[in-house]
């Protein structure tokens, strides 16, 4: 399948390989002149066990004339685990959920911006953070009950209010309100450990 020699661009590579149009140029039609690995983008490089350095955060590019087989090299080398998921799947669809399905793009997270983060439990950031600031300001102030409560109130029944809403659905509402705002404080919350 994969030729040694460069060539124009092909359209089922970018499934086959899990690649993303880059570039255009428009001469006399749309030319694709650029090509990102998808990988790279949604999971970042893998890290190798025992490697001297880290792995780069760059997102893989290729310009054309394209060598497909170096692409390939390219995912099987950077990307072992998720190129073999990939490789198992079937259809066009879920090739394409395999990179939509990703909370966070690697590219929009802190390890891509801070590869050192990437370490793990060797090497943490740690914050030191008073008891009153998170008592007062995080778990008082950010998640007072009443507002929370108040405008995810306002805010469904502008959604969902029928136009003769009975007690019954007011209060679903508004049960639904709180258990929303306890979610969010039960999460913000969680960021924080206390150390005596």
């Amino acid at each position: 399948m994969s030729s040694n020699r460069a060539s124009e661009y092909v359209k089922d590579n970018d499934v086959r390989l899990g690649l993303r149009v880059s570039t255009e140029a428009v001469n006399g039609g749309p030319q694709v002149t650029g090509l990102q690995c998808r990988f790279c983008i949604a999971f970042g490089r893998e890290e190798k066990v025992g490697a001297k350095r880290q792995a780069s955060t760059a997102v893989q590019g290729w310009m054309c004339p394209f060598h497909y087989d170096i692409i390939e090299s390219h995912v099987n080398g950077k990307h072992p685990t998720k190129w073999a998921e990939y490789k198992r799947l079937d259809s066009i669809v879920e090739h394409q959920a395999f990179f939509d399905d990703v909370p966070v793009a690697f590219r929009n997270s802190i390890k891509a911006h801070f590869p050192s983060s990437s370490l793990g439990a060797q090497r943490q950031i740690v914050f030191d953070i008073e008891k009153d600031i998170v008592d007062v300001i995080i778990r008082g102030t950010m998640f007072e009950p009443a507002d929370i409560v108040d405008s995810d109130a306002d805010n469904d029944a502008e959604e969902n209010d029928p136009a003769f809403g009975s007690d019954a659905e007011r209060d679903a509402i508004l049960r639904r309100c709180i258990q929303k705002a306890a979610l969010a404080k039960e999460r913000a919350l969680s960021l924080f450990q206390r150390v005596d």
